[in-house]
């Protein structure tokens, strides 16, 4: 670079050169350094991000804000419910908007299972998803429906695809009585649908040690409108 401008020079007229200061830098010559780091910079009084600026405070007085404001604690129950809270709050024992049920007790109490739910108060119902080749020891135990689903697992690998499972966790009591109703309910809601993507018999895994099932498909739309009509 200092070549290119040394040509440069050279064709300029000698009156140009000596009314403008030029310096060239080469890579041996000192930069001239920044004043941070300096023993001067460093001892200058540091101001406040809090302080007013001088024109403000140079005649003495506060300075007259443009809106006022005042100080007062009512209203404060508005602030506080933005605030973020120590503890989780009661759920309402209504429905909500959002779709969300409180559970009944009552009719809760019919069925030999039970289904709890989480510390925010929903369902423990969740969207797994896993490689296709996992899905032969998942279910391993459907010997009546191996090859069905061996059909289903040939097209997902051909597609390059991976399985999505709905898992549902928390539940107590008959777990197997629990898998029957559940699978029945489903049949019956994908017989009525139109949706391409449900597909039938419906398959599930009970785990009794973890208290879970886990089903093959994305239903856990469905079995959360299942829980709500068993009251959990």
């Amino acid at each position: 670079m200092s070549l290119i401008l040394q040509n440069i020079l050279r064709r300029c007229p000698s009156s140009l050169i000596n009314n403008v200061s030029l310096r060239l830098w080469s890579s041996n010559g000192q930069f001239p350094s920044h004043p941070m780091g300096t023993e001067e910079y460093e001892n200058q009084p540091r101001k406040s991000l809090t302080e007013l600026p001088d024109e403000l405070t140079e005649r003495g007085n506060k300075p007259e804000f443009i809106s006022g404001y005042e100080s007062t604690k009512d209203g404060w129950q508005w602030v506080d419910n933005i605030l973020f809270k120590s503890e989780i709050p009661q759920p309402p024992k209504h429905a909500t908007p959002s779709g969300w049920v409180p559970p009944d007790p009552i009719l809760a109490r019919q069925w030999p299972y039970f289904v709890d739910r989480d510390r925010f108060h929903s369902y423990a119902l969740y969207v797994r998803i896993l490689p296709v080749m996992l899905e032969y020891w998942l279910h391993e135990q459907h010997r009546y429906y191996l090859n069905i689903f061996r059909r289903r697992v040939e097209y997902d690998i051909y597609a390059q695809r991976t399985r999505r499972f709905s898992l549902l966790e928390l539940i107590s009591g008959d777990i197997w009585a629990l898998d029957n109703d559940l699978k029945s309910y489903l049949t019956k809601r994908v017989e009525l649908t139109s949706d391409k993507s449900k597909e039938l018999p419906i398959l599930s895994q009970v785990d009794e040690i973890k208290r879970h099932i886990l089903v093959d498909g994305e239903y856990e739309e469905w079995i959360a409108d299942f829980l709500k009509e068993k009251g959990f």
